[in-house]
């Protein structure tokens, strides 16, 4: 494993990396932390969270996925 020091949101907008996961709860909120940040800088993939039912724990240990574009 490799250790890197710096924006994570940043590296993968570059296309530093093929792929970012972010593990979170089943309500749809992404309102603090990284996943704050991934609401903000990645709209695809809280709008593809926002497609499942917040609270829904049938969601619990599958995935949301979303291709992001390089910026």
């Amino acid at each position: 494993m490799k250790y890197i020091d710096g924006d994570l949101i940043r590296f993968c907008r570059a296309g530093k990396f093929d792929v970012m996961v972010h593990g979170c709860n089943c309500w749809c909120q992404m309102g603090g932390g990284i996943a704050k940040q991934v609401r903000t800088e990645c709209p695809e993939a809280y709008m593809k969270d926002r497609l499942t039912i917040p609270g829904d724990k049938s969601k619990m240990g599958n995935i949301t996925y979303a291709q992001i574009e390089p910026k």
